[in-house]
């Protein structure tokens, strides 16, 4: 199913048969292009009782309700087929992994309680002892100057997930700023 509500916002997302087919699959997303009928005509037309109310079979009744995008697609697939072809999953889940590992331990060794196990493109710091809640961290760091480092909060936790577009740099930064609000006293 293509998902996705804007017209450079895409999802694919693969749903199985038997999940899609269920009754409980219901959609998230309740709008015209997902109703039965809709795959047949551009506007659905309003019978007497309004307008079909009925989800289309399948994984067509997850999709956005969003219009194809004939400029966004193209590159969709381009992007897809570097991913497939030339970064594999492989070698994208070992330079993340590579990234996340540097920045568990580094995060360990300013006080933070990491996990000894993460997926390749996400570690969770929790704050150690002493340290300010993860969510005043992380307003900290978005406030740093002259680079403010943007990372995210989740259920006390700072989620730190790197992309394969983060430099050495961006990492050297963030532990910086880690360091930083971690430790405001050092300014001085």
């Amino acid at each position: 199913a293509l998902a996705g509500g804007a017209a450079c916002s895409r999802l694919l997302l693969h749903v199985r048969t038997l999940f899609s087919s269920r009754r409980g699959a219901r959609p998230l997303d309740h709008h015209d292009r997902n109703r039965e009928g809709a795959q047949h005509v551009e506007c659905l037309p309003m019978g007497p009782r309004g307008y079909p109310t009925a989800f289309q079979p399948g994984a067509r009744r997850l999709e956005g309700g969003g219009r194809p995008s004939y400029i966004v697609m193209p590159m969709l697939v381009a992007a897809l087929r570097l991913v497939a072809q030339q970064l594999t999953t492989r070698r994208i889940a070992a330079r993340l992994g590579e990234m996340t590992s540097l920045v568990a331990a580094q995060a360990a060794a300013l006080g933070f309680e990491v996990p000894p196990r993460h997926a390749p493109g996400i570690v969770g710091l929790r704050t150690g002892a002493g340290m300010p809640p993860a969510a005043e961290l992380v307003r900290r760091l978005a406030a740093l100057k002259p680079r403010p480092v943007l990372v995210s909060e989740r259920l006390g936790v700072i989620r730190v997930s790197p992309h394969l577009y983060n430099t050495p740099d961006d990492l050297r930064c963030l532990l910086d700023g880690l360091r930083e609000v971690v430790r405001p006293a050092s300014r001085l």
